[in-house]
């Protein structure tokens, strides 16, 4: 039986399931009440409208697809684990206001094409465990994993393009794929960035008198590869934070992602 809860998200009430969204209440609870990433909220809001094509890479339960829906936007969602798919297929399918609107994929997004066996274990640099949750440890189904430069080219003239990504694994190629960034240059994106140190590369843990060790190599190397994902991204796009600050030094960048600061702003 669903689930069923009432949303208020930019003002709009829509119906929301939350059978099988291990996000669970509280989130929807915290997006409503604007205590879920309120810079990137606010920025769709300020900025996406009915002239826009929103990319959702890694959408989820659908809360960013949703909020791009009720400003107008074209929007296009992607999310590769098939069971918060169907999720998020539900919260879509129930609110016809914006339906005709959004078009979902099972799939995640990448800098090539290629097949992924979706399972616990899988390669981290494609898919991390935040994606695959524990109900689909014993899963083996194989998932497109799409190019990014390809679907750029579904962009209409008349289309404002914004994408918003996490990295939670195989988008984490992107940033250091030339040919993506050309193609995210070529239709003037606007990305919505919110990088996670770790869901591209789990720490490994060792045993006790390694752990230290390990862990703080494992910070150098989220910092070293902060400092080459600067350089990549700043050749063709300008870097702010969400509150519109701009990040113009790559050691600013690499100690704001080490310290936690996850999200920002490319103008590509």
């Amino acid at each position: 039986m669903a689930k069923l809860l009432v949303c208020d998200i930019s003002g709009r009430s829509l119906k929301i399931d939350l059978e099988g969204d291990y996000y669970g209440l509280q989130f929807w609870e915290n997006f409503e009440n604007r205590k879920y990433e309120p810079d990137t909220v606010g920025f769709v809001e300020d900025r996406v409208d009915s002239n826009s094509l929103f990319f959702d890479i890694g959408a989820a339960n659908g809360a960013i697809t949703l909020l791009a829906a009720v400003q107008g936007a074209r929007v296009l969602a992607y999310e590769p684990n098939p069971v918060i798919y169907e999720v998020l297929k539900r919260n879509i399918d129930l609110n016809e206001a914006v339906t005709n609107r959004v078009e979902i994929v099972n799939s995640g997004i990448s800098n090539t094409d290629f097949l992924l066996d979706f399972s616990k274990g899988a390669d981290s640099t494609v898919i991390s465990d935040i994606v695959v949750g524990h109900k689909e440890k014993d899963m083996v189904r194989s998932i497109p994993i799409l190019s990014l430069s390809s679907q750029l080219e579904r962009v209409l003239p008349s289309e404002k393009v914004f994408v918003k990504m996490d990295i939670e694994g195989a988008e984490w190629r992107i940033l250091g794929d030339r040919d993506c960034l050309r193609s995210m240059k070529k239709v003037n994106a606007t990305m919505i960035l919110a990088v996670h140190p770790g869901f591209y590369r789990p720490h490994k843990k060792y045993f006790r008198g390694l752990n230290r060790l390990s862990l703080e190599i494992f910070r150098l190397r989220n910092f070293l590869e902060s400092l080459r994902t600067f350089k990549n991204l700043s050749e063709f796009a300008t870097i702010q934070r969400t509150n519109l600050n701009p990040v113009n030094n790559a050691y600013i960048f690499a100690l704001l992602i080490t310290a936690g600061y996850h999200e920002f702003i490319i103008e590509f």
